[in-house]
């Protein structure tokens, strides 16, 4: 970039040496001064370049540019600069106002925001007598970010307090705020114009994203407080704010001349708390039946104040008014809302507008007409259509929503709250009713747009003028309603300026993880987003349903946006699925092998599940044992949980074998018993006087006891011969006479006897008794006598520690 630039430096000073001998003209430079001091400064030769190492003040800057040809820019950094150089009626800029007056290029100034750059012509302190800025005619200007405030006029026929445009230039004004400008000692007879705007000449002035407030004097005898457009001014208002402006003629708020050759377009007006002679709000005057409709769109008219007539717009010339409200406004005279005057040049088209809730002679004294509308006399045209004119007051009585004698010449598709005293001449499709409190009662309010605007609705405005029907007052088909809803809604358009907005908001889900698994998951709302067809700014929540993650199954998230301006929510639902993929386990309770003896009983002890979803799982068993019949059995074991998940299954072999010694040879089996009895383990038993004391292995057990009965030393005589160790039994075998009894009690962990096994032995005559234990075989034998008389019964202890008898 470096060397492109150097070259052009060179270029230009080549054409410096050789230009002005080829009488080539040079093109202008264009300069950017940047304001450096809030002083009001007016040095003869003052250095405002970007870089200058002097101070530059806003004044010195609009001077510089003056004499520099081409277009510049004016940088004002945020701060407030004083006017303090008095001397008005010069117009180089060295003292009183800022003169404007290069016409060789377009001034750009640019501030750092409306309410922080403020440029005040300092009437507060009377030391100047000027307006603010005076833009020479051909002088073109864009400006932005500003505030243009304190000029003052003093004496009669003064024009622009705070900007005063004269002509044949090209002005752009945006976000700037033009306010506290006023005229003083003013003349009746020669009316001062304009004391925020004056715009005259063949101008075209742009206003947008701007506000006109409190200037002019309602003591003052002004014509258009906040602003004043002149015939040839070629003017285009969109979102401006008119507001608190006063005059003590015509136009509290806005003055506008139309013109036979321009189209005047207002677009987005809010004109609200002016005060006026006639036309509190608006002043609109012609002259000619060739005038060019002055184009009002979109806009509010509310709370103006008209000490004679038109309270919010009194109407003098030809006007298309469209998508209007106009409301709260009051006069001391007729027409509380609108006043169209009797001239033949005359002619006005109302449609889709909202005139309501205005008053007509506001201080009571009476004889005043149309609270809503009054149409003087004959000669002026007058159409409405698509329009709501209800809860509108004359004290009169006379015309209290509408006043005409003849000029009211057609009303179409509108609604009235009473058409007494109106005389339309001619009336299509209309509503006359008087149940109108839902119309009356709805509040001004910000339901979207750049105005605000009365949200009426029912059954006597929603939906009621035909397509081929809906068309502005231009006679162009009608697409939006004053805050920029589409038109229709439906297949028909609301009156009125307020289309009810009949779309729901639309809720998308935010993507997210809508699946989970019970076992292992967790769900997160991802939310969801609104957008709607008008409102900004909705949200979405979770309006019912939730999710259980450790429960399998389907689950429905309903999700609500909140309302948009006209109460439409919308919904959307998520699903989400708890998943279970994960099987049951199954626990088989006990040993998954067992061996029993045929003629046992057998009692299985089941199998347990658990499974991370379902918390009560049923097991089921296939198979049986028949204790009856040898041989090996299997009993499996199937769980399944509710999402039909199959456990593996789980099986326990249960063995019944054949008792051992069922069929063996007493002789023999008594001789094998004799030499494989053993003295290990043999309990001792000693007594402690009152009771037994056993001790086995060491381990001793006071006060031996089975069940509830201790047993006592004088009662029995006790043989204990061996522990059966495998199964942790003590055999006891007591014997008084000739009565024996075989005990066998199982002895537990902490020492405690358990399960009683009790069989009686009974013996004609007393003879020698000899307990053994056989502990391979399981057996345990008591034998009585000697030798062939001896008698001998066997018993086999089986697991559960009962004794069943094998030979007697």
């Amino acid at each position: 970039m470096r060397h492109i630039v150097y070259r052009s430096h060179l270029l230009w000073s080549a054409c410096l040496v050789g230009c002005f001998g080829l009488g080539i003209a040079l093109p202008a430079l264009a300069t950017n001064y940047t304001v450096s001091t809030t002083d009001d400064e007016a040095d003869s030769s003052p250095s405002c370049t970007t870089g200058s190492s002097t101070d530059c003040s806003l004044r010195e800057a609009i001077r510089a540019s003056n004499s520099n040809s081409g277009s510049d820019t004016i940088t004002i950094p945020a701060g407030t600069y004083r006017l303090s150089l008095t001397g008005a009626n010069e117009d180089s800029a060295a003292t009183g106002d800022l003169d404007v007056t290069d016409t060789t290029g377009t001034l750009t100034i640019t501030g750092a925001g409306s309410t922080t750059t403020l440029i005040d012509g300092n009437s507060a302190n009377n030391s100047t007598d000027d307006r603010v800025f005076d833009i020479a005619s051909s002088a073109d200007l864009t400006m932005t970010d500003v505030t243009v405030k304190g000029g003052t006029i003093d004496g009669a026929a003064g024009r622009g307090a705070g900007i005063r445009i004269n002509g044949s230039s090209t002005i752009a004004l945006s976000d700037i705020i033009i306010s506290g400008n006023t005229f003083t000692n003013t003349d009746s007879f020669t009316f001062s114009n304009g004391a925020g705007l004056y715009c005259t000449g063949t101008t075209t002035l742009t206003l947008t994203d701007s506000t006109i407030s409190d200037n002019g004097s309602s003591t003052e005898d002004i014509d258009g407080g906040g602003a004043y457009i002149d015939i040839n001014c070629d003017a285009d208002f969109d979102t401006v704010t008119i507001d608190g402006n006063a005059g003590k003629q015509r136009g509290g708020g806005l003055h506008i001349l139309p013109s036979t050759s321009l189209t005047k377009t207002f677009t987005n007006l809010t004109v609200s708390n002016n005060t006026g002679n006639v036309g509190g709000g608006i002043f609109m005057i012609g002259s000619s039946t060739s005038d060019i409709p002055i184009v009002l769109t979109n806009s509010t008219i509310n709370a103006n104040t008209a000490l004679s007539y038109g309270g919010g717009i009194e109407l003098l010339a030809n006007t298309h008014a469209t998508n209007l409200t106009v409301t709260n406004n009051t006069t001391v005279g007729h027409g509380g809302g609108i006043f169209i005057y009797n001239e033949t040049y005359v002619d006005v088209i109302v449609a889709f507008s909202t005139i309501v809730n205005n008053t007509a002679n506001s201080d009571g004294s009476g004889g005043d007409d149309g609270g809503g509308i009054y149409v003087q006399g004959s000669s002026a045209d007058f159409t409405l259509r698509g329009s709501v004119v209800a809860g509108n007051v004359a004290t009169s009585s006379n015309g209290p929503n509408c006043y005409a004698t003849a000029g009211f010449t057609e009303a179409t598709y509108s609604l009235f709250e009473d058409v007494t005293d109106c005389t339309i001449t001619t009336t299509s499709n209309n509503t006359t009713t008087s149940s109108v409190s839902t119309i009356t009662s709805v509040s001004l309010a910000n339901n979207g747009g750049a105005v605000k605007t009365l949200s009426i609705s029912g059954s006597n405005v929603t939906d009621i003028v035909p397509t081929a029907d809906c068309d502005d007052a231009s006679g162009t088909t009608l697409t939006s309603d004053a805050r920029g809803m589409t038109r229709p809604q439906s297949t028909t358009c609301d009156r009125g300026a307020y289309e009810k907005d009949q779309t729901s908001p639309v809720v998308t889900l935010t993507s997210g993880t809508d699946t989970v698994e019970c076992a292992t998951g967790t769900w997160t709302n991802a939310g969801a987003t609104v957008t709607d067809n008008f409102s900004s700014g909705l949200t979405a929540s979770v309006t019912s349903g939730s999710v259980t993650v450790g429960t399998p199954g389907s689950y429905s998230i309903l999700y609500t946006s909140t309302a948009d301006v006209d109460g439409n929510t919308g919904t959307n639902t998520r699903s989400v699925t708890v998943s279970d993929t994960v099987a049951p386990t199954i626990t088989v309770t006990g040993s998954t092998s067992q061996t029993i003896t045929v003629g046992d009983s057998y009692t299985d002890a089941g199998a347990t599940a658990t499974d991370a979803c379902d918390s009560t799982i049923t097991v089921t068993s296939a198979g049986s044992v028949d204790t009856a019949t040898i041989g090996t059995y299997t009993i499996t074991y199937s769980a399944r949980d509710d999402s039909n998940n199959s456990a593996s299954q789980q099986t326990r072999t249960v063995t019944v074998q054949a008792a051992s010694d069922t069929t063996e040879d007493d002789t023999n089996q008594d001789e094998t018993e004799e030499t494989e009895e053993t003295e290990s383990g043999d309990a001792v038993v000693t007594t402690n006087g009152k009771f037994l004391v056993v001790t086995v292995d060491g381990v001793t057990i006071d006060r031996l006891k089975i069940g509830k009965t201790v047993l006592k030393p004088k009662y029995y005589e006790l043989r204990i011969k061996s522990l059966y160790k495998r199964y942790q039994t003590v055999v006891v075998l007591a014997a008084r006479k000739s009565v024996a009894k075989l005990i066998v009690v199982r002895l537990t962990t902490n020492n405690q006897l358990k399960k009683k096994v009790v069989k009686k032995i009974t013996f004609q005559e007393r003879k020698p008794l000899k307990l053994s234990v056989k502990r391979q075989t399981k057996r345990i034998i008591a034998r009585v006598g000697k030798g062939d008389e001896a008698v001998r019964v066997r018993y086999r202890l089986t697991k559960a520690g009962k004794l069943k008898l094998v030979v007697l």
